[in-house]
């Protein structure tokens, strides 16, 4: 009985610490129409504690003070009320003649910001980070829209979000869509960190002769992964899809499909030095070399990987002899050009790789789930695993049994 009494005393106290840290904690509601408990997000964030709310009521945010907001490295929520990125949303309205962004989280401070299911659009900047710009700190954003936002300029960074100066978030569940940058229109990460998880990128440009219409990530040593993401349809002069470059840039369990590098190489992805595995690379297009990948000046490892029918030009090339990436477990098949070219020889047969038909459940409707019978499922290839983002999705089809055609196998 003692035991029995000890432990609920201790869980009453622990419970009774818990309720008193809270205690301080406040949650505010700012309105578009400046009517809630502050006029702006900014007079918001500058006036809340650590552990604080901020939700936002549904609406379009506008003007100074509902965007540019500085959010320091304090633990501090900004979330809609409806929990709806597309009823609540900060309209930059940016241009060339007065350059606003919706966010920049700063690293001053000694905690992690977290931003939930809000939108950004129309962010212009002539530097870097149209959208967010995450400098050194680590926040949390879940559920977010980057939607036409901008960087534009000479080596301007990440149209929708950019990522700079050590800087580690995680982001989950954000939708990238229709932005424009020159160096990683969608998103763009320069010697930082950081983990995307379950996002979708797709119909941003890098125009012109610009790199990395999806994603350019540049990662050292720390890790920088997109998993489970989609990053489909986007275009740029080179690399339509990623630009992966370092040791800790990472593409794992994600689709990479009709991108588009509209004046040179790297349709999908341009590889130098990070990883890729388990990914669909498919239907990506590039005016030459490397419809699908382009190993360029670096080494890297892909894994597990489907990459199949470029459009046009090869599916795996590489630019010089002594930048042949390790390529093990993978599906490389039927591609425009060759499915290998430039300096790297046919893999087929060597370290699991094979060359056959993946058996998408159907492409021209961007399923790319595989058909039970495909040599990319674990039972159909020599490695045993899988290749490819996706699993079985559907079933080949069972020809009827004619009456006719029984009777003739009795013949």
């Amino acid at each position: 009985m003692r035991t029995v009494v000890r432990f609920v005393s201790a869980f009453a106290l622990g419970a009774l610490a818990l309720t008193t840290g809270n205690a301080s904690a406040e949650t505010y509601v700012v309105s578009p129409d400046g009517l809630g408990d502050f006029p702006t997000i900014q007079a918001a964030v500058d006036s809340i504690e650590s552990g604080d709310v901020i939700e936002l009521a549904d609406g379009e945010f506008t003007g100074d003070g509902n965007r540019d907001v500085v959010v320091p490295a304090v633990d501090v929520t900004i979330r809609s009320v409806g929990g709806d990125p597309e009823a609540c949303y900060l309209n930059c309205e940016g241009s060339a003649r007065a350059e606003h962004r919706g966010f920049r989280f700063s690293a001053t401070g000694g905690g992690n910001a977290t931003l939930e299911d809000v939108g950004i659009m129309g962010g212009y900047t002539s530097s870097n980070g149209g959208g967010i710009w995450v400098e050194g700190a680590a926040p949390t954003i879940v559920n977010c829209i980057f939607y036409a936002c901008t960087a534009e300029g000479s080596g301007a960074k990440g149209g929708g979000l950019y990522i700079s100066d050590m800087g580690n978030p995680l982001v989950q569940d954000c939708f990238f869509m229709e932005n424009s940058g020159i160096y990683g229109a969608g998103i763009s990460v320069l010697d930082a960190a950081g983990i995307f998880e379950r996002c979708v990128i797709k119909d941003n440009e890098a125009p012109g002769t610009a790199l990395a219409g999806g994603v350019y990530a540049a990662a050292l040593d720390d890790p920088l992964e997109f998993r489970d993401c989609e990053i489909v349809s986007n275009s740029a002069g080179r690399a339509g899809g990623v630009r992966l470059y370092g040791p800790g840039a990472k593409l794992v369990d994600c689709l990479v499909a009709r991108n588009e590098a509209l004046t040179q190489y790297a349709g999908g992805v341009w590889l130098q030095g990070g990883e890729i595995t388990g990914c669909t690379i498919v239907d990506n297009e590039a005016s030459e070399r490397g419809g699908n990948v382009t190993c360029y000046a670096g080494t890297g490892t892909l894994t597990n990987c489907i990459i199949a029918f470029s459009g046009s030009s090869d599916g795996l090339y590489v630019d010089a002899p002594s930048y042949i990436p390790t390529i093990s477990c993978c599906d490389v098949y039927g591609n425009a050009g060759d499915d290998y070219g430039g300096s790297i020889a046919d893999q087929t047969g060597l370290d699991g790789n094979i060359s056959e038909d993946p058996q998408l459940c159907d492409m021209g409707m961007e399923d790319y789930r595989l058909y039970d019978t495909s040599p990319c499922l674990p039972g159909g290839n020599g490695c045993g695993v899988q290749m490819g983002a996706y699993g079985q999705g559907c079933e080949s089809p069972v020809e009827e049994a004619r009456w006719g055609a029984i009777k003739a196998i009795f013949r």
